[in-house]
């Protein structure tokens, strides 16, 4: 009852016109009713092609619940950044796929309708038959758009190498680490910033590297062993040496101590000789001597008089 081209007027508010009664024109449409296991079923499907594909609809910036009111600036900019993400992804995957197809498309109809052509390279003339090239093209379509962009791999691969692989050797994990981890990491990290890896590196991956990369490994091997032996021994020497100065200051104590002795040892012998000649000479003269000090006094009296001394000072 209704004409079909006034249903596609876009515009709001127009007027459409009808065959007949209005009234009797718009009818509801109610909707068919749903079993109650769609809806889960549905949001379970949803689940597992968020997993596969990484791409949630947090992520997509399609959460409804990031809308609502009150929340802040920062979430709407999230929001944004992930909808920014999604058609990332979007226009990565319609590159891959859309223009690698739309290329191989154009080199097939190239191939079976053009035929025969020629052209001319540094000034010499060349007939080439399309129909003679293979039948398909391999087409790899390279976007920087994304997380799988080369900037977002350089970055990824830069924390590998300054994060990642020293904290694993800081904590003594080294065991797990390739060895030619490193060489891989500087390869795909070159590869990603678009040069050429052959242009800086050699190929670790043939059997005459293995054996280079074996033979030096076994070199520097036995260089460190030798270090380490060079370092054992200079310590064994070292503490060979303290010893030898321990014991040369012992017996330079000894000697001191026997010195010591022998000097005393005079001083008393002198002291009673002097004490005798004394003694003699009194009694020729007709005095009295006074009592001899004993020598353990007066090594007494030395001893207290010297402390006094170092204390005063």
């Amino acid at each position: 009852v209704v004409d079909f081209s006034a249903l596609q007027n876009m515009k709001p508010k127009q007027i459409v016109p009808t065959n007949g009664n209005p009234a009797a024109a718009v009818q509801p449409m109610p909707p068919e009713a749903i079993s109650t296991g769609t809806v889960p079923l549905l949001e379970h499907l949803q689940l597992i092609k968020e997993q596969a594909t990484g791409m949630s609809k947090a992520a997509q910036g399609l959460n409804d619940a990031l809308y609502v009111s009150g929340n802040s600036e920062t979430k709407l900019q999230a929001v944004q950044s992930a909808s920014q993400k999604r058609i990332q992804h979007i226009a990565r995957r319609f590159a891959e796929t859309g223009i690698k197809r739309l290329v191989q498309g154009l080199y097939h109809c190239a191939r079976v309708n053009m035929g025969k052509m020629s052209f001319s390279m540094y000034g010499e003339k060349y007939d080439v038959n399309l129909q003679d090239l293979p039948m398909e093209m391999d087409v790899e379509i390279f976007v920087d758009l994304g997380d799988n962009s080369n900037n977002s791999k350089v970055q990824k691969l830069q924390a590998v190498g300054q994060n990642v692989l020293p904290q694993l050797n800081e904590h003594g994990q080294g065991l797990v680490i390739k060895e030619e981890a490193g060489a891989i990491l500087a390869t795909q990290l070159v590869e990603a910033m678009g040069l050429d890896p052959s242009d800086y590196f050699e190929d670790f991956t043939t059997d005459e590297f293995k054996q280079r990369a074996q033979q030096a490994v076994e070199q520097q091997s036995q260089e460190n062993q030798q270090m380490k032996e060079l370092e054992r021994r200079k310590m064994e020497a070292d503490a060979a040496l303290a010893e030898a100065n321990v014991s040369f200051t012992g017996a330079q104590t000894k000697n001191t101590f026997d010195d010591n002795a022998k000097q005393l040892a005079v001083s008393i012998d002198k002291h009673f000789q002097e004490w005798a000649d004394l003694k003699i000479k009194s009694v020729k003269e007709g005095a009295e001597l006074p009592p001899r000090p004993d020598y353990a006094q007066i090594l007494l009296m030395a001893q207290q008089l010297l402390n006094s001394t170092n204390g005063g000072q």
